[in-house]
Parts: C-alpha cells; sequence; structure tokens
C-alpha cells in the first residue's frame, strides 16, 4: 500500500495560514486545491455555533477529543521530544485504548503490529516538522 503524505489531508491542509513558506510550497505543488482550500479556510471553526451541525452536546465531545489527542502527542515521541515520555507495559495501553474506543461506541476492537505502510510519508500538520520524511519505527 502507498504511504500517503500527511500534507495532503484536510486537517493538515486547513492548517496552511498564506503567507507562510508551508502555505506557498503545499499550494505550488497542488495548485488544484488552493482555492477550495481557501474557502474552507474562510468558513467557521468546526466548533463553532455558526456551523450547520453545531449541537451543544457533541461538538464539545468532537473538540475534546482533538484537544486529548494534542495533547498526548508529546507522550509518545520519545525522550528527544520529551524526557518525561510515559513508560507502560503495551498491555495497559491496549487496555486503555479499547476503553476509549468503547465509550465512543465501538462494540469490536483490536490492536495489531503497525505495518510501515500504515504511517505517512511525511509530516505536513505542524510547521515546524512540516515536510519531514517519516521513516516507520
Amino acid at each position: 500500500m502507498k504511504r500517503v503524505d500527511e500534507r495532503d489531508i484536510m486537517f493538515s491542509r486547513m492548517e496552511r495560514k498564506k503567507g507562510t513558506p508551508e502555505y506557498e510550497d503545499y499550494y505550488n505543488r497542488r495548485k488544484n486545491l488552493k482555492d477550495i482550500d481557501d474557502e474552507l479556510r474562510a468558513m467557521p471553526e468546526m466548533d463553532s455555533e455558526d456551523t450547520a451541525m453545531f449541537n451543544e452536546f457533541n461538538t464539545p465531545l468532537v473538540s475534546a477529543t482533538f484537544n486529548f489527542l494534542s495533547d498526548i502527542k508529546g507522550l509518545v515521541e520519545g525522550p528527544e521530544k520529551n524526557p518525561d515520555k510515559i513508560e507502560e507495559a503495551p498491555e495497559t495501553f491496549a487496555k486503555k485504548v479499547k476503553g476509549i474506543a468503547s465509550y465512543y461506541g465501538a462494540v469490536i476492537t483490536g490492536i495489531t503490529k503497525c505495518d510501515a505502510s500504515y504511517y505517512y510519508s511525511h509530516k505536513g500538520r505542524e510547521g515546524d516538522t512540516y515536510g519531514k520524511k517519516i521513516e516507520p519505527k
């Protein structure tokens, strides 16, 4: 399976800010996406009450999920990024991940080894690592 470039996913594209080197690089390579992406960026934020899909109960859950993922990202990057990396038994993390999946409604969960094709080919969401090649671990 061909690896996906993280720069091409919607969440990464929405992070591009006009006038930045990353914005210029991306839209020089993907000219066909620039106009639609600029239109989307001009719309209200995903969790704004001004969106058609706003829901008083569901919208904060979605926002909390994105915040949670952002908050824990540094815990798995290793000592070069975070000297306080959490070391737990794989079984402990598996239990936690399955519990969260169940909380969100999953009926069946499973965990498997990560194939090299599951990794993005290049980083793309954050400006400081934009375009960095990803080597599967």
